[in-house]
């Protein structure tokens, strides 16, 4: 005879004939009674409130624009996941970035400021800092007509960057291409390689 079948008898027996003692089987069903019993509370205190059901709403209209090709909304969304701490931040403000939204240009220019390393607000943010590649991204800004551009490209070069450093990052915006922004598994379909060039 088999264990199982065995406590199975067993726990009849002791159940038909009165007996005091919990059988096997009855100690099972309180323990999995009790493990239904904490998820539903688990469940019922990590509800989210209205609040964040009517955020996660919002959230979820400004992804389905940005993944529309809706630039604003696509560096919005960056934003919110950068609020959050999430490497998705990258993702959605270099797709913008790529596009010539010279907000998040500029945004692109920060993260790979070297001033960055030394209080990184960013440690979720692939990118090594290199001011090579952040006055590429502040002269394309500058380009695409943000004000504050040009005062963080003339800075930067002026303070941070050798004259060799100089040389190699205006070789650098002569021959731009889109970088590589990351991949979301949950967006429908890729973002549009269409950029405005730097002049």
């Amino acid at each position: 005879m088999k264990r199982i079948p065995y406590l199975l008898a067993l726990s009849f027996v002791l159940t038909s004939s009165g007996c005091l003692v919990s059988p096997p089987v009855m100690i099972a069903a309180d323990v999995m009674s009790a493990a239904i019993k904490a998820g539903a509370d688990y469940a019922e205190k990590n509800k989210p409130t209205p609040e964040e059901r009517w955020e996660q709403s919002k959230l979820d209209r400004l992804t389905r624009r940005a993944n529309d090709g809706d630039l604003d909304a696509q560096y919005q969304v960056g934003l919110v996941h950068q609020a959050a701490s999430s490497g998705k931040a990258k993702v959605w403000v270099c797709r913008a970035a790529n596009n010539g939204l010279a907000r998040a240009q500029v945004h692109m220019g920060h993260w790979y400021n070297e001033d960055r390393k030394q209080e990184d607000l960013w440690p979720f943010i692939d990118i090594r800092p290199d001011n090579r590649d952040a006055f590429v991204w502040y002269s394309m800004a500058e380009a695409n007509g943000d004000m504050f551009a040009g005062n963080f490209r003339k800075n930067l070069s002026h303070e941070s960057m050798s004259p060799d450093d100089l040389v190699e990052a205006q070789n650098r915006l002569s021959r731009w291409k889109p970088v590589y922004c990351g991949f979301l598994a949950s967006t429908s379909r890729p973002s549009s390689d269409g950029v405005a060039s730097a002049r």
